[in-house]
């Protein structure tokens, strides 16, 4: 099941409450394909725009081919998507650094310093940006698997999981719940 159709008035919010991650650790995984649109599209935010600083978005750029986007690093490079094919994002912060994956791989460039604390305040938004969700904005590919954790998994754990849940991204793909 995928998700998609997200525009200025379809996108999902939550009270961030639960996100309150202070300077602790976290992940986002995510299964998506872009689209070809050539504007900046969110995936999701963890917290509401209105945060400033304080808040944590995934978002995926313009360029061609596009690219991830995080709060840490405007513009990771080495994290081009492969279109109209499922990618598997991995985004999160470990003891104080912030790490980007794409398809069970690091990405370098997407590793630096991220020490913002994140108050999980106001609403949080996947499918557009919180603080005027529009729909230049809005997340116009397709979305699975989103998951977001209070740990980073290890780089082992990250491939295993692009390895696992690859096979259910393949055509005529069949699975049931025991497996």
């Amino acid at each position: 099941v995928s998700y998609s159709g997200f525009s200025n008035s379809n996108y999902l919010t939550y009270k961030a409450g639960s996100m309150n991650f202070g300077t602790g650790d976290f992940s986002v995984s995510v299964w998506a394909i872009p689209s070809t649109d050539t504007t900046n599209e969110f995936i999701l935010e963890l917290d509401d725009a209105s945060q400033g600083s304080n808040r944590m978005y995934l978002l995926i750029t313009g360029h061609n081919p596009p690219r991830i986007y995080v709060t840490w690093d405007s513009d990771v490079g080495g994290s081009e998507l492969e279109s109209a094919a499922w990618n598997h994002i991995v985004v999160g912060r470990r003891s104080g650094m912030g790490y980007v994956y794409l398809n069970g791989r690091p990405i370098s460039d997407g590793t630096k310093a991220f020490t913002t604390s994140l108050n999980g305040n106001g609403m949080g938004t996947i499918g557009n940006y919180s603080g005027s969700p529009n729909a230049g904005y809005a997340w116009s590919g397709k979305l699975a698997l989103l998951r977001i954790s209070k740990t980073m998994p290890s780089p082992e754990q990250i491939m295993k999981m692009y390895h696992d849940e690859k096979v259910l991204f393949a055509p005529n793909a069949k699975c049931t719940i025991y497996g």
